[in-house]
């Protein structure tokens, strides 16, 4: 795993990150490859309530995934394969199988969150299980299309999409003032005098990558689509879902290695002089 450092604020962003990408590979790739093949796959009802969802997941990974080229192949979690059915309903997110998925996210979570304390202590780790997920559609409970969501965590948090539906992206900006200091979402969906929204980047199918989002910064997320159906004009219900990791920087009485208030100072003055 590496972590893509961008000074999007100057120096002091070095030590007071607000946004970082983790790239990961190799095991924790295979494992979200499997979750990802998993949420748009169905399994039989009857077998859940029998024998349960651990059991039934387990079997799921033996007997179909392993055996599908979709455990071989970064296939498309939309792709007709072999040996995995597929489940239209992708608006069911509360079923005891897709909860089940995403508390599997918490392995994934553990590994980066044991790295990024390495890398800065300010990003925080993790205690599993705490975790969370964030769900976007295509309407507002209004009805209303092209809908924007808002989207403030109150403490460092890890993200990375669990599903997107076919075609669909995900952009995601934070709102700064003219100084590039985080602000709070002004009202509506664009800036005031002084005020704009930074693009952070861009969600999109079977990417190796989870974002570190810092505590209370307004993150401005926006669906995508992009397989000829313009704005999605005629698509309702769940157009994405995140898994969530919430971090932790409470230090457990351990001492802190990480001198960021030295290099804080520091940065600020560099900042100054610039």
């Amino acid at each position: 795993m590496h972590v893509l450092t961008e000074l999007a604020d100057g120096p002091k962003d070095v030590v007071d990150p607000r946004h970082r990408r983790i790239y990961f590979e190799g095991a924790q790739s295979t494992v979200v490859n499997l979750l990802r093949q998993a949420w748009t796959s169905k399994v039989p009802d009857e077998k859940l309530q029998t024998v349960g969802v651990q059991q039934t997941y387990d079997d799921w990974i033996r007997n179909d995934f392993k055996t599908s080229s979709a455990a071989q192949e970064m296939a498309s979690p939309h792709a007709e394969v072999a040996g995995l059915e597929r489940n239209p309903d992708k608006d069911q997110v509360d079923s005891a199988w897709r909860k089940h998925l995403l508390e599997q996210y918490a392995h994934l979570f553990y590994d980066i969150g044991n790295m990024i304390q390495e890398v800065n202590c300010q990003m925080g780790h993790y205690h599993p299980p705490a975790h969370d997920s964030l769900v976007l559609n295509y309407l507002s409970p209004a009805g209303v299309r092209g809908i924007v969501t808002i989207q403030r965590w109150d403490k460092n948090v890890l993200i990375l999409p669990a599903f997107l539906d076919k075609g669909v992206s995900i952009t995601a900006s934070r709102f700064v003032d003219e100084k590039r200091d985080p602000v709070a979402a002004p009202a509506g969906d664009e800036g005031g005098e002084g005020v704009t929204s930074v693009t952070m980047g861009r969600f999109t199918e079977n990417e190796d990558v989870t974002w570190f989002i810092r505590a209370n910064m307004d993150v401005k997320f926006e669906v995508h689509v992009e397989d000829g159906d313009g704005d999605g004009v005629q698509r309702t219900g769940v157009a994405a879902v995140f898994a969530v990791g919430l971090l932790c920087l409470d230090p457990h009485g351990e001492p802190s290695l990480c001198k960021h208030e030295d290099l804080g100072a520091g940065a600020e003055q560099t900042a100054t002089e610039d």
